[in-house]
């Protein structure tokens, strides 16, 4: 019975260590919040760019501001920008991730309002008479 149960606890752990060798990723997950009144921010775009091999992971944030990049490579540095439109854009830099690992990127962005500059619409009427072109 005992060698028994110290072969199931043995293979167990092998299990264990076998199954930890296998991730080869890391991820990234986080909230982005409006500074001041910590209102989620729903559809703030949020790209990394990991700085060495040019790959590129982007996703949005949810309805409740929250984000999440799995399948990162290891490593870094990664560049990570943050931004909304009317929004100051944010830009983190020199993040390095670890194998196996969920980096945590808490992001409060502040309003940044602009005064847009005048439209100007213009037509020109057709050169064919409406009544004939049928």
């Amino acid at each position: 019975m005992q060698k028994r149960l110290l072969f199931l606890v043995s293979l167990l752990l092998w299990l264990t260590t076998t199954m930890m060798a296998q991730v080869t990723t890391s991820s990234m997950s986080g909230k982005v919040v409006l500074q001041g009144t910590n209102d989620e921010i729903i559809g703030a775009t949020v790209q990394a760019v990991h700085e060495p091999s040019g790959t590129r992971y982007a996703t949005v944030t949810n309805t409740n501001g929250r984000f999440n990049i799995q399948g990162m490579r290891v490593g870094g540095p990664y560049t990570v920008t943050v931004s909304y439109v009317g929004h100051q854009t944010k830009v983190f830099k020199a993040i390095k991730l670890q194998l196996g690992e969920i980096y945590n990127l808490e992001v409060w962005l502040s309003e940044d309002a602009q005064q847009l500059g005048e439209i100007v619409i213009s037509a020109q009427a057709s050169k064919f008479a409406a009544e004939k072109t049928g």
